[in-house]
């Protein structure tokens, strides 16, 4: 079975924040349920001939999403404290992305030396990598506590 995986580096892009000191940066850090995000948008195809999978394309556009502070440059306290937690909270989504990379390469593995999959049983071995992969992000996100174990945190200033 040929397996090809097509994805490159996550795009970044930012959503905005407010805050003109940190008990009210924080709180609306708070408010969009999330500081920082990584989403693959992967998914997968296949075909073959007859009942037989003899191709397999996994494809994603992987995205990280980070917070913009939009008075930075008017509150010069709270500067070393915010890029602080934003480089700690860049790594833990670039962390994210290197966890999906790694689980796509073994998935790919797994194909490659599975053989002969019909369709049925390759939705099957799809719908349990996709549980697998988000476990495997879930477990991260548990274990570092969001990030927090990871300096993931705003000071106060």
């Amino acid at each position: 079975m040929k397996v090809t995986l097509s994805y490159g580096k996550p795009s970044n892009k930012s959503w905005k924040v407010k805050g003109g000191d940190a008990n009210t940066l924080f709180a609306n850090l708070n408010k969009n349920g999330f500081w920082g995000r990584y989403r693959s948008n992967g998914s997968a195809s296949w075909s073959g001939k007859g009942a037989k999978i003899d191709t397999v394309k996994l494809t994603a556009k992987p995205v990280v999403l980070m917070p913009s502070w939009t008075e930075y440059s008017k509150v010069k306290a709270g500067q070393k404290s915010w890029d602080k937690m934003w480089k700690a909270l860049k790594k833990h989504e670039d962390n994210h992305h290197t966890i999906f990379d790694t689980s796509a390469k073994a998935f790919k593995k797994k194909l490659e030396a599975e053989g002969d999959l019909d369709p049925k049983d390759m939705k099957k071995v799809w719908e349990t990598y996709q549980k697998d992969a988000q476990k495997l992000q879930d477990d991260y996100d548990k274990k570092s506590k969001h990030g927090k174990n990871e300096g993931v945190i705003l000071d106060a200033w």
